[in-house]
């Protein structure tokens, strides 16, 4: 359906500050395709990457991890709209990530 992630390239930030939620992914929903990519807004040689899974990947252009987390409705739909031209979110992707944010990880992590 998508782009691979290229998991190799991570950031000390993701590999280390960032460890749990990166498991986390792993463990829940996985990272899955690339279904949207767009460039940051706030900064210059980065792009948001929104995968089939809903998680949110910010990378730099050559593809190296600077950071990821499960997208919340809101960021999903900022990527989605960046990288299509101002299409709506899919219903199944927007299905996805309502999921992903009523699970208890997600739960526990908004109440911290």
């Amino acid at each position: 359906m998508g782009k691979r992630i290229d998991l190799t390239k991570m950031s000390t930030h993701v590999t280390v500050d960032r460890a749990a939620r990166i498991k986390n992914i792993e463990n829940s929903v996985g990272w899955g395709t690339i279904v949207a990519q767009a460039p940051d807004r706030n900064s210059k040689n980065v792009n948001r990457a929104l995968t089939s899974t809903g998680v949110l990947i910010v990378q730099a252009e050559d593809g190296f991890i600077i950071t990821a987390w499960i997208a919340s409705i809101s960021q999903a739909v900022a990527v989605w709209k960046r990288a299509k031209e101002g299409k709506p979110l899919p219903k199944w992707l927007w299905n996805v990530i309502n999921y992903n944010n009523n699970t208890d990880y997600w739960k526990k992590l908004i109440a911290a």
